[in-house]
């Protein structure tokens, strides 16, 4: 879920925020829900993570929000959907992804 009710979780902007969204999706009668942070620059990432977290965190929400569906932030470095390239892995907070082949698909390591 890419928010509710008029929060969205990609630029949400407080804790509360955060739960009052969680709350109102699980409202509706979803068993779970998975918040996701579409493809965004790294900075949104740095304002977003934390809050989603810390809300994430709350034991109201513990089995109920499984953790956060992350679209991005790499994507090919010919552009993305947003029209240009969002960033390199290098450095990356979120960790190191795969040695990838031509294709951008994890290389057959069969001999």
């Amino acid at each position: 879920m890419n928010g509710f009710n008029g929060t969205n979780f990609s630029s949400v902007s407080s804790v509360s925020a955060a739960k009052s969204a969680l709350r109102g999706l699980l409202a509706t009668g979803l068993a779970a829900c998975l918040p996701t942070v579409v493809s965004s620059s790294p900075a949104a990432y740095a304002a977003a993570l934390p809050i989603l977290a810390a809300a994430l965190a709350d034991p109201e929400f513990h089995g109920r929000a499984l953790g956060l569906h992350l679209e991005g932030p790499f994507i090919h470095p010919v552009g993305s959907t947003l029209g240009s390239p969002l960033g390199s892995p290098a450095g990356s907070p979120v960790g190191s992804p795969r040695k990838r082949g031509k294709a951008g698909m994890p290389r057959n390591r069969q001999s």
